[in-house]
């Protein structure tokens, strides 16, 4: 099928004009709505050197040397090395131990295994962002004026981040014993010692190796939290920019003529091959969200309908908190990657129902 006028096709997708190809150098003002919602998510991300992405001339770039290339894979390297420990525990585990061996000890395997997993999958993804960006530009040049949806995308990212912070800070007050004297220095270790015996078995305590492993904690959590909200954040601009092709799909199906249908087609092609694209570079991190998600919904069911060992106002805001926190984080993912779904069977139909003479 020839493509529209004043556009090209390059790997078997239909791009935009020359104004978003490969060649040009996109200036702050010229970058695309896809980038420019994205530029939030992936600062957060920089922070806590989950995606080695830079930001220059409108575009991402993986920085392949840099200390945030080298601090994301000495955090995975240290998660890696907590999944092995708690693996060789697990498996020299008796039959003669109790369920408060075993549980936490699974479920401390399966933290780490999700965090080291998630951050491999980041990185993998930053590897490929660059290139599914240039697609996705292309597609919405098709499309004309799209209106931003970065603020809710900040917002989401906000909301659930600062819920995470609120749930894993709940967490650690939870797993700290009842007899521990106040003091920060204190409280560490008996945070780190009651949750992390094994590597402070192996390790050795000491205030750094308790502030060492403090840290790796709360970055495997920081991990499996942004994953959803990076998915969600894909999920919502995509929708936005297929409503605005149903939309134009829906103004024009009146008085179209042959020409304004084949393009219709095309541009319909077009989002077809970038879905084809996110679901290669997105596919494992959904996998892995889902795992995440429903794993730890069933464990926190498990806490809080077991006999606890505590029955404090600091337990009872845990539990809850952490459940609510993680059914929000399913249906978050859930909802968003449905609507794309949901919205591309309007533009479906249309398609489908072309007029013969047109």
């Amino acid at each position: 099928m020839p493509s529209p006028a004043g556009t090209e096709v390059q790997d078997g997708l239909t791009r935009c004009p020359k104004t978003v190809s490969d060649d040009v150098n996109w200036g702050k003002d010229e970058a695309v709505d896809c980038f420019r919602s994205l530029v939030p998510v992936v600062r957060l991300a920089n922070v806590f050197g989950l995606m080695p992405l830079s930001v220059k001339g409108g575009r991402f770039k993986f920085v392949r040397l840099s200390l945030l290339t080298a601090y994301a894979l000495l955090v995975t390297s240290i998660m890696a090395l907590f999944l092995v420990v708690r693996v060789v525990a697990l498996l020299s585990l008796k039959e003669e131990d109790s369920e408060e061996d075993w549980v936490p000890l699974l479920t401390a395997t399966v933290f780490y295994l999700l965090g080291a997993t998630g951050a491999i999958l980041l990185m993998r993804l930053a590897w490929e962002l660059p290139d599914v960006m240039v697609r996705w530009a292309g597609v919405e040049g098709r499309l004309g004026g799209v209106a931003s949806s970065r603020v809710k995308l900040v917002v989401c990212a906000v909301v659930f981040m600062l819920s995470a912070a609120g749930e894993t800070t709940a967490s650690v007050f939870y797993n700290i014993p009842l007899n521990c004297t106040v003091g920060f220095w204190t409280l560490l270790e008996c945070y780190v010692v009651a949750g992390h015996k094994y590597e402070t078995q192996l390790l050795g305590y000491t205030d750094g190796t308790g502030l060492v492993i403090l840290l790796i904690n709360k970055y495997a959590t920081v991990v499996w939290n942004f994953v959803d909200v990076l998915i969600a954040s894909f999920a919502i601009i995509l929708t936005r920019h297929i409503r605005v092709y149903n939309a134009r799909l829906k103004s024009g199906c009146g008085w179209w003529g042959a020409e304004e249908w084949r393009s219709g087609r095309e541009d319909h092609l077009a989002f077809l091959q970038l879905l084809r694209v996110m679901d290669k570079a997105l596919g494992p991190l959904v996998l892995q969200s889902y795992v995440t998600n429903l794993f730890f919904i069933l464990v926190q069911l498990y806490l809080g309908l077991r006999p606890s060992r505590r029955e404090d106002v600091v337990a009872r805001l845990y539990l809850t908190w952490s459940f609510l926190h993680l059914v929000a984080r399913l249906l978050l993912v859930s909802f968003t990657c449905s609507a794309i779904h949901e919205t591309s069977k309007y533009s479906l139909v249309q398609l489908l129902n072309i007029p013969t003479e047109r």
